[in-house]
């Protein structure tokens, strides 16, 4: 039993050298021998220690280890000093007095600091922990007044972005990281500071150490516009011109610009025939309270206070006409307004009779401009009888009528020669009950009105909610352009048009607008609309204006017309001055007398750009796109895509306010989405606010690709190798190698590695060595505290043998003899050689050299020399030994 137990403990010896890497030097051979055979008694072993360092400086520590025997500390403690990593206990004791192998153990007494201690076999290993520290970085505001932006800090390690940006809201005055790493894997300390990511508005940020100060600046008021002041171009018609241009409320890089025209009154002498419908129709709908209103306020337009050019005479007409007044100046104004608030409507419409006899009042006019203005709300149904009617008919149906083509001398105007019954446009005058001919009082009317103009007075004509016969009357009735259509609510605007054509100092006006570069129209907003035409690139505005309004506070006529701009693409390249861009190219206005026109001043407006600049660092990535999405103050969002490294300008109208922004999306070249986690994003203005005096918003999107590092070293467990090469593995695939060697102190870093893929997973860093024969290989450690790669030296083994000869003196040779193993010199083990074993013996897996790869040097010799035998040994460890007895004959002296 004892020698089965012996021979377990050294398989059991062997199974930890082989698995675990623990060189055991001088170990418990295997013996060849017999089962009767006893175990040896005798004999030393070795015990070697092996220091290795995981990370941390280079320079290691001294250390102080303990070699232990059954548990118990074995003589002094040893001390490796630095740079020593192996330590060796020579003649050792393999077993106790009563046979039993020792157990030897080894352990470290005093544990670096920042290091931790494992221990396998005669394996010491300590692996570097950073100590570690707190960081706090303080935000301090001067100036301005709470509540303060909220802004981003980021944490940098040795300038590089550590972990994810802090949002500092208003109030919070400072943030503390704590539990962070002081050093690398190898010792090496880190440098931590501090960045603001944001740009507050109207604030300068300093860093000083962890102090980050945001100093408040009053905001730069930027004009929203910078106008002109209006011209005086035509000092004979006293006409003066203004353009402005106005911010749009709520809106940014929207402005409704006003063009406005003033001019005098003409010098021109005018007398103006008012011709007022009276007829029983005008009751309806409220219709001559909307025509006596707007004659009142015609008449103060033409006849103001002072003025002595103007005149104006009034007829009111029905079944028959009444010349309430001839001509009358600005001095009798009053007679004229009470005339016309004094009539009242009742019966027909005979317009004929009327324009007759405003053209025979007109007739002793000696005024250089001579107007009638027709107002009436339907067709006619009174007109004169004609001396021969028939001459003049033309077709009606399957009757005729009267037409248009018959001379003034054909009409008889006296009152009882009236035709018509007084409620239709036509009535009969041959045929019963089947009538054949018919006066038509609307084609007399229109021939009368022909009478008129061929003496070359101008005659308006304005149909009120006259209906579809009314209107085709009226419009014949009026001069080329003369002719109005109009209702109750826009009647007074009409006849301040007709006042304005008769009185104003410039006629036949006409402005054309050239937008200036990059300057878009948007649309027509209020003024004189109905007379502007935006062209179809919305570039040039085409506006025929009547000057229409009289403004007694400054005794002027003045018409305007307000429309709105935006912006499109060309404004980026558009020439400005100090962020000013003309709001058109040139505005012209031509009129009678000045067709060579006049330019308008020209106001300038200054938008506010949102521009977003993508940067991306740590890769080449010109096609990539990113996307942006923009929270509007409506809470509404938009999504912006920027190309890396280029920049894009929003010029487009935004709704003023504060908005958000964050980068949402990416993707690659090949329009593969790239997942977010690949970078660091640093945003300088993650808010901002949009007001008409803002500034332009820079705002720089920073994305920085995550890169990591790799860090592998080599210990060596006994005797090193010369060099080893090392594969750095990316998800399994090699991405690198290195060569370590004594040159680059067996350590090497991998460093710019990329941390994560385009779909946004975490790369996995692993390393792998080429096999290096007569070692086995431990991979211990992580991408993240770097990977320390073991090589165990493998001790060879060798057989040895030794067997025993005689030679003579066969009754005088002992029964057994002792042999000595010697390892270096040292009696290593002792066997026995007798019959039971043929006198032989063999060692088997004996270690060939020690840890470090030193070979050793085997001999045997006999214990105790054999009494009348002398001995000698001769062959070598490759070939065996034979120790030979030769007996010595005695001699005597005779």
């Amino acid at each position: 039993m004892k020698h089965f137990l012996q021979k377990l403990r050294s398989l059991v010896t062997l199974f930890a050298v082989v698995t675990l890497g623990v060189a055991i030097i001088g170990s418990a051979p295997t013996y060849a021998q017999s089962p009767e055979a006893d175990p040896p008694e005798t004999g030393t072993t070795e015990v070697t220690a092996t220091k290795l360092w995981v990370g941390g400086p280079a320079a290691h520590p001294d250390s102080t280890i303990q070699l232990y025997q059954n548990g118990a500390a074995l003589g002094a403690p040893v001390n490796l000093p630095s740079g020593t990593t192996t330590h060796t206990w020579q003649d050792l004791a393999k077993v106790d007095s009563d046979g039993n192998l020792y157990n030897y153990t080894i352990d470290e007494l005093n544990v670096p600091a920042n290091y931790q201690k494992s221990v396998s076999g005669f394996t010491i290993t300590n692996t570097y922990v950073s100590p570690k520290t707190n960081y706090t970085a303080n935000v301090i505001w001067q100036g301005g007044s709470a509540p303060r932006p909220a802004v981003q800090i980021q944490l940098l390690q040795n300038g590089e972005a550590y972990g994810a940006p802090i949002e500092m809201p208003n109030g919070t005055t400072a943030h503390t990281w704590a539990d962070l790493n002081e050093t690398d894997p190898n010792g090496n300390a880190f440098v931590y500071t501090v960045a603001q990511i944001t740009e507050p508005e109207n604030y300068t940020t300093s860093i000083s150490g962890s102090t980050i100060t945001n100093t408040h600046q009053a905001p730069a008021e930027n004009p929203a516009v910078e106008n002109p002041e209006c011209e005086i171009v035509d000092t004979e018609n006293g006409v003066r011109l203004c353009k402005t241009a106005e911010p749009v409320d709520g809106v940014v890089n929207e402005w409704d610009v006003t063009l406005r025209v003033e001019a005098d009154q003409t010098k021109k002498t005018s007398d103006t025939i008012l011709v007022f419908d009276r007829s029983n129709s005008m009751n309806e709908l409220n219709r001559l309270a909307h025509a006596k209103a707007a004659a009142i306020e015609f008449i103060n337009t033409l006849l103001p206070n002072g003025n002595t050019t103007n005149r104006v005479a009034l007829i009111s007409f029905a079944g028959w006409y009444t010349e309430h007044l001839g001509f009358v100046t600005a001095a009798n104004r009053q007679a004229l307004i009470n005339a016309i608030n004094a009539i009242t409507a009742d019966g027909g419409t005979n317009t004929q009779i009327a324009l007759h006899r405003a053209m025979l009042l007109m007739a002793g006019s000696t005024a250089d401009l001579k107007n009638i203005v027709l107002l009436s709300d339907g067709y006619p149904t009174y007109s004169a009888g004609m001396a021969n009617p028939d001459n003049y008919l033309i077709p009606y149906g399957s009757a005729e009528e009267t037409g248009i083509g018959a001379p003034e001398s054909q009409y008889q105007y006296g009152s009882g020669q009236r035709k018509g019954t007084g409620s239709s446009l036509r009535n009969c005058y041959e045929g019963w009950p089947t009538c054949n001919k018919y006066y038509n009082h609307g084609n007399s009317a229109i021939a009368e009105a022909g009478f008129v103009k061929a003496k070359g007075y101008t005659l308006y004509s304005v149909a009120l909610s006259a209906g579809t016969e009314g209107e085709a009357v009226l419009r014949n009735i009026a001069s080329p352009g003369k002719y109005y259509n109009a209702n109750p609510n826009n009647l007074a605007e009409i006849f301040r048009q007709i006042a304005g054509s008769i009185a104003a100092a410039i006629q036949n006006v006409k402005i054309v607008d050239k937008m200036g570069q990059g300057i878009v129209v948007k649309q027509l907003v209020s003024g004189d609309t109905a007379n502007a035409v935006i062209s179809a690139d919305k570039k040039t505005i085409t506006w025929t204006p009547t000057l229409t309004v009289w403004d007694s506070t400054i005794n002027k006529f003045v018409t305007t017309l307000t429309y709105r701009v935006h912006l499109d693409q060309d404004i980026l390249t558009a020439q400005n001055e100090n962020g000013l861009y003309p709001a058109n190219e040139n505005a012209t206005i031509t009129y009678d007398g000045n067709e060579d026109g006049e330019e308008f001043p020209v106001p300038k407006v200054n938008p506010v750009f949102v521009k977003i600049k993508k940067i991306v660092e740590g890769e080449t990535c010109n096609n990539c796109t990113f996307h942006f999405q923009i929270t509007l103050p409506n809470g509404t969002t938009e999504t912006r895509i920027v190309k890396a490294g280029e920049e894009a300008v929003l010029y487009h109208a935004m709704p003023t306010g504060n908005y958000t922004i964050k980068e949402v999306k990416a993707f690659d070249e090949n329009g593969q989405e790239i997942n977010l986690n690949k970078y660091d994003i640093w945003i300088n203005k993650s808010k901002y606010t949009l007001t008409h005096t803002s500034p332009d918003q820079q705002i720089t999107a920073t994305n920085k690709v995550k890169r990591t590092s790799v860090s592998v070293q080599k210990q060596w467990i006994g005797k090193p190798g010369e060099a080893v090469t090392v594969n750095l593995l990316a998800n399994g695939s090699i991405q690198a190698d290195i060569i370590l060697n004594a040159g680059n102190n067996w350590s090497h870093t991998w460093g710019n590695l990329l941390a994560y893929s385009n779909s946004g997973q975490k790369i996995n860093y692993t390393v792998e060595e080429v096999a290096l024969a007569g070692y086995t290989t431990v991979i211990s450690g992580n991408a993240a505290s770097g990977f320390t790669i073991t090589n165990t030296y493998e001790i060879p083994t060798k057989d040895l043998s030794v067997e025993k000869a005689w030679v003579n003196g066969e009754t005088l040779r002992p029964g057994s003899i002792q042999v000595e193993l010697l390892k270096d010199g040292v009696v290593h083990d002792t066997v026995t050689l007798d019959n039971s074993n043929s006198w032989k013996h063999s060692w088997s897996n004996l270690a060939a050299t020690d840890i470090n790869g030193t070979a050793y040097t085997y001999t045997v010799r006999e214990k105790t020399a054999v009494p009348g035998f002398g001995t000698a040994v001769t062959g070598s460890e490759a070939d065996g030994w034979v120790i030979t007895n030769t007996y010595n004959v005695p001699t005597t002296d005779l």
